[in-house]
Parts: C-alpha cells; sequence; structure tokens
C-alpha cells in the first residue's frame, strides 16, 4: 500500500489516497478489500481498479486537521472471510498553525488586548507584559520571534516578556514571527501601537532663545514660541500673568508661534497652557520691559487732601514700570528731604513703604502720623527706578468743617429763631396790613424801611424758615432748608 499525494502543507483540507493491491493467483476464487482510519472501517470513497495480474482496491481519505493517523488495509477471501490478510502505516499531516497572536495585559490591571480582536491599539502609559504564540498546528510551532521597532524582544513563544508603553513608544510597530517546523509555513502578525500620553510643553522660548526671564528695551520685537506634545494633540494657549487668563493667541496645533513690539504694559508673566481632557502642563517666561516709573492714574496728580492736627494721615500712589522703585523720599515745602529709600524706614513722624504687586504695577503708601499745623502745606513724593524720577506733588489741608459743625448748627440755630421773632415782631406793630397772607407753600416775608439802624442787627443775612417744620423736625433739617435774604439796605 503507498500514498501517492503528500503535498500538505498550505491547503484547507488534505486529499490521501491509499492503494491496496493483492496478486490474482495468490487467491481463489477472489478478494474483497476493506480499509480502516484509527481502527475505524471505511467503506465510502472506494473503487476496485483491478487488472489482469492483481486486485486493486483504492480510497480517498480526507483529512481536515493535523495529527498522526494509522490507515489499514483489510483482504479477504471473497468466500471464506476468516481467511484474510492486512497491512498498516502510519500517516502523520502536517497543520499549519493559525496565524500568530499578539497578547497584552497591563500590569496590576484587568486589560486584556489581543490581536485576534484588533491589530490596532490605543493605549495609556504604563507597563504592560507582551506575548507571541501561535495556537494549533501540527506538529506545535516552537519556533517564534517577537520584535518592536527593529528591537528583538523574545524568541520563544508561549513566555510573557515586558514592554514599557511610554510616549516614546508612541506609533510603533510589534511583529510576531512563527515558524513552523517543517518548514512549510512562516507566518507574521503585526500589531500597531498608539500611546495615549499626557500633554507637555517640550520648549518654550522667547526670540529664538530658551530663558526663564528676559529684559527688552520698549518699542523692541518679542518673540514667543511655544512647542508642545501630547496624545491626541493638545490644545495651546498663550496669556499674561496667571491671574487673568485672558488668551492672547490659540492653537490646535502642536506649535504656537506670538510676536508683537512691547511697550511698557507688556511687562509681566507669559504662560503657555497645553491642556487636552482637563489635563494642563504649562511653563511661564518673566518678560520685563524697560520703562521709566508713571502714575497709574495721571489725574490724582497735584491732588489736594484733608486732615485733622494730631491724627494719622494715609495716601497710596498708584504707578507702573520697570524696573520697580531703587529709591525715594519725602520733601516738605520743596525744602526739607524727610524719607530716604529705605523700605518701611520712619523718620520722625514720616512713614513711606513700597508694595510690590504684578510687573509692572507698584504702590507707594505715605504715612504721617499725628499730624501737626507744620504738615498743613505742599509735599512731593520722589520715585526713582534709575530711568526716571517719578514725582507726586500733593497739598494737605487742615479740616476744621467738622469740629466747627456742633457750634455752627446751634448758633446758625438761635441766630435764625432770634431774627424770625424780631421779623415777626416788626410785622406785627409796624406794617400788619402790608404783609402778605401766605396759605401754602414756603412763607414770603415783605420788607419794608424800618426805625432800626443796620448795627442792631449782627448777621446781615436773614434765615426764613417755616415755623411748622421748626416745631418738626431737628435743627439740622431746619438749617438745610432755609432761606438766605441778604439785606442790601433799609
Amino acid at each position: 500500500m503507498d500514498v501517492r499525494d503528500k503535498d500538505l502543507c498550505y491547503k484547507n483540507n488534505v486529499s490521501v489516497v491509499a492503494t491496496c493491491s493483492v496478486l490474482k493467483k495468490e487467491v481463489r476464487p477472489s478478494v474483497r478489500f476493506a480499509f480502516q482510519i484509527n481502527s475505524i472501517f471505511v467503506t465510502d470513497k472506494s473503487r476496485e481498479v483491478s487488472n489482469e495480474s492483481h486486485y486493486i482496491s483504492q480510497h480517498e481519505f480526507l483529512f481536515f486537521k493535523g495529527g498522526v493517523y494509522a490507515i489499514a488495509c483489510f483482504a479477504r477471501n471473497s468466500q471464506f472471510p476468516e481467511i484474510f490478510n492486512s497491512t498498516a502505516f502510519t500517516l502523520e499531516i502536517q497543520e499549519p498553525p493559525f496565524r500568530p497572536i499578539i497578547e497584552l495585559n497591563r500590569i496590576n490591571w484587568l486589560s486584556t488586548y489581543s490581536t485576534e480582536e484588533s491589530t490596532s491599539f490605543q493605549l495609556d502609559e504604563g507597563m504592560f507584559s507582551i506575548n507571541c504564540y501561535a495556537k494549533g498546528g501540527h506538529p506545535a510551532v516552537q519556533n517564534v520571534r517577537l520584535s518592536c521597532s527593529q528591537e528583538l524582544i523574545s524568541l520563544s513563544g508561549g513566555q510573557d516578556t515586558y514592554l514599557n508603553v511610554s510616549r516614546s513608544k508612541n506609533n510603533i510597530t510589534c511583529t510576531c514571527e512563527a515558524s513552523h517546523i517543517t518548514q512549510c509555513y512562516s507566518n507574521t502578525t503585526d500589531l500597531h501601537i498608539y500611546v495615549h500620553y499626557y500633554p507637555r510643553i517640550k520648549s518654550f522660548l522667547v526670540n529664538g532663545k530658551s530663558s526663564s526671564a528676559a529684559t527688552l528695551n520698549k518699542s523692541s520685537v518679542l518673540n514667543l514660541t511655544c512647542e508642545a506634545e501630547g496624545n491626541p494633540p493638545p490644545t495651546l494657549m498663550l496669556y499674561l500673568d496667571q491671574s487673568r487668563r485672558v488668551p492672547l493667541q490659540q492653537s490646535n496645533n502642536a506649535t504656537l508661534v506670538w510676536e508683537k513690539v512691547v511697550g511698557c504694559y507688556d511687562t509681566g508673566v507669559y504662560f503657555c497652557l497645553a491642556s487636552r481632557n482637563s489635563v494642563e502642563f504649562k511653563r511661564s517666561i518673566n518678560i520685563s520691559v524697560l520703562c521709566p516709573l508713571k502714575l497709574k492714574y495721571p489725574g490724582t496728580n497735584a491732588s489736594t487732601y484733608y486732615g485733622r492736627t494730631h491724627e494719622d494721615f494715609s495716601i497710596q500712589i498708584e504707578f507702573f514700570g520697570y524696573p520697580g522703585p531703587k529709591q525715594f523720599w519725602l520733601i516738605k515745602n520743596l525744602t526739607d528731604r524727610m524719607e530716604t529709600n529705605q523700605e518701611s524706614d520712619t523718620n520722625s513722624s514720616y512713614k513711606i513703604e513700597y508694595k510690590h504687586e504684578v510687573p509692572p504695577y507698584g504702590t507707594i503708601v505715605l504715612t504721617i502720623f499725628n499730624l501737626q499745623k507744620s504738615d498743613f502745606t505742599n509735599m512731593s513724593v520722589y520715585i526713582d527706578n534709575s530711568l526716571g524720577v517719578l514725582v507726586y506733588s500733593f497739598s494737605i489741608i487742615e479740616d476744621t468743617e467738622q469740629e466747627n459743625k456742633g457750634v455752627i448748627i446751634i448758633a446758625s440755630s438761635i441766630s435764625a429763631v432770634a431774627l424770625i421773632l424780631a421779623t415777626v415782631a416788626l410785622w406785627i406793630f409796624k406794617c400788619p396790613k402790608k404783609t402778605k397772607k401766605v396759605t401754602s407753600g414756603q412763607p414770603v416775608i415783605e420788607i419794608k424801611q424800618l426805625d432800626v439802624s443796620i448795627e442792631e442787627i449782627n448777621n446781615p443775612y436773614i434765615d426764613v424758615i417755616d415755623p411748622y417744620e421748626m416745631i418738626n423736625n431737628d435743627y439740622d433739617v431746619i438749617e438745610t432748608q432755609s432761606q438766605k435774604f441778604q439785606i442790601d439796605s433799609f
């Protein structure tokens, strides 16, 4: 018995024809053939092809799986079945394995990724175990080669090795190559890895240089270039001053370029912010523009302030410019220098403090303790930042209004009452028929020439009030509702 078809590789099924023959002269009257495979008789697909010298029978076997098979042929006497002879042989069907598989398992996680599901994965950064193997086949695949980006990782199949999935491994390809021992099978599987990683700023340059701070002259060109990385790509935003976050420019690409001719107000900290999915990364550059100091509110110069003796007096002077003050002092009456550049230093009853703010802004606080009569005069604060001197001039006037208010109210009230009584008396006794009767509104008083000398009236003004209002209201209200008439002559 022989096997005519031995080409077994690269087929979905294998057809093997077994031929069994017996010499006619050795058998009387004839022969019946039977075939077995793994001790099981088969009858289909058998045919007799005898010739003049031999009884011949053929049987076609179809194999869908690889393995070792025992095939036997039985030749029996057609009249005496108990007389038979048999022959057998072993056939090994070499079956190629399935396509190689690459499997990833994240360490300490329950996440598994296999090329049986997909050949492309988007992974977060982390440590993974990686394995390459080929299932099925006969004989089993023994030679497996796993490499990632042309770097050999493993030569043995079925054993885990480790792969650190980081941003440097983004967009790499891992290849598993399995070779069959019979050399009739060689197949590969590719796995494409895309790594999700948080945004990061690679570089933040000022005028093409990497630096955390830069000082520029006014009207010079400022160029800020920010480059970031991340997967997916982050959104970039450039803004000035961390507290405001007002975007100067935004970009959905990995690079942002911003350019401007700078002025005094452009001093500050510039931030480049890379963000994606609520994750942010930022870097900063401190930009300083050289400018002399100027008042933040120019209209406040030459101001007039009020103060009281024996009380403290304080003002704030807001300005902008860079660098900040190097020295500052107070001059009184343009003669005496009252303060030096030492912060919070006190000289007699004066004190000057410099409050640091977000550049280019700053504030000088001047405090005069226990005001004296000599302090009610003109003063000037000088602030020097080495590029120029800012002069803030002001004057302090003594405030006496509040001190005399109580006396004024009482005196004016008594004078008003006295004058009204005098006026009413004159009206009754001297000229009752020439007065005008008032039925509503404010009272109207006509004054005629009387036999009253001007020396008898101390105040040349007459306060006219409604008597009913005088009864129902306080004196301060009476004062605000009074009307004044000047007596020119009598």
